[in-house]
């Protein structure tokens, strides 16, 4: 990420100084170095997920995504944006319609965990509501505070190596690795077919299909 900043800068001068303004380098300076990215079907119209990112610092990187948070809802409010939603902006800010209220970030508190998340308007049927959180040495940026909420209850709860599929994969796999991919296809096949309304045509045409791990 550091190389990605300096590259940034060096293509667009200035970018650095806008990467520190939104807080963005407390945070790459407080990452441990493992990421993880998960995606469910979720509540909405489309699809939840999460980005999870190893921290050593959970003081420092909750106070860059703060910083990040508020740099965002700034950059939302209706005064800064265009009166026509289609029209393009030539200062980088979000289209929304002149003299809209920024909108603010709520805070929950679950299991001892602060959530910050961000209602939007217009988008309920979306499930979409921007949350974050920082816990347990790891911080994490999902559609929505139920997302974070599943995390952290996974977190806590049974690992995935008792997981009779992931047994399955990793049988064919090397444990000892630098990188994995691993996904859960039974689940994510009955999750999905469930979602649709399949009558079970689906289900029983991948049933063979379990799991896929890549290292």
């Amino acid at each position: 990420l550091k190389g990605f900043v300096d590259a940034m800068d060096q293509a667009s001068p200035g970018s650095a100084d806008a990467v520190e303004q939104m807080g963005l380098g407390k945070a790459i300076d407080a990452l441990a170095g493992d990421f993880g990215v998960v995606v469910t079907p979720g509540s909405g119209q489309v699809p939840a997920g999460a980005m999870l990112m190893a921290t050593d610092d959970e003081s420092a990187m909750q106070d860059a995504m703060d910083s990040i948070a508020a740099f965002a809802s700034a950059s939302m409010a209706g005064g800064y944006g265009s009166m026509d939603p289609m029209a393009p902006t030539m200062d980088g800010t979000m289209p929304l319609k002149y003299g809209a209220p920024a909108p603010t970030w709520q805070t929950e508190d679950y299991e001892g965990t602060t959530i910050s998340f961000l209602p939007l308007p217009d988008t309920p049927t979306t499930g979409m509501a921007p949350a974050y959180a920082v816990t347990d040495g790891m911080a994490i940026i999902a559609t929505s505070p139920d997302e974070i909420k599943k995390l952290i209850d996974a977190h806590g709860g049974q690992q995935i190596t008792s997981s009779p599929n992931y047994k399955a994969a990793m049988a064919h796999a090397d444990t000892v690795n630098n990188g994995m991919f691993y996904m859960d296809m039974e689940a994510i096949i009955r999750d999905a077919a469930a979602a649709g309304g399949d009558d079970g045509t689906v289900v029983e045409a991948m049933k063979p299909l379990k799991a896929i791990v890549m290292t």
